[in-house]
């Protein structure tokens, strides 16, 4: 099914998995057409600054809302080798993605 249909792929990848910045998995489905490569990462924002405001911010909202105030995400393309860090949220395709901010 992946070879004939070449849908978009979203796996993990974890820590352990990476040897010398390459992942077996990532490097065969490389192979099989998918070189567009992204990670789905935090996007920076005015909290990353004002720690102590996210905390209070997230304190009223479990409070009110019972949950956490939702973070903001992005696609990230990887670009050369992987960090040694887990990768919970790979995905991969034939073709580029739009890199914008996705919740």
């Amino acid at each position: 099914m992946l070879l004939e249909h070449k849908p978009v792929i979203a796996l993990e990848v974890l820590k352990s998995d990476i040897q010398s910045g390459k992942s077996t998995a990532l490097d065969y489905l490389g192979l099989q057409g998918y070189s567009f490569q992204y990670c789905i990462e935090e996007a920076p924002s005015f909290w990353d600054k004002h720690k102590f405001i996210l905390r209070l911010v997230n304190l009223i909202s479990v409070f009110f809302r019972g949950e956490k105030r939702a973070n903001t995400l992005e696609l990230v393309k990887v670009i050369g080798k992987l960090f040694e860090k887990d990768y919970p949220m790979a995905v991969l395709s034939v073709e580029p993605l739009s890199q914008k901010r996705i919740f």
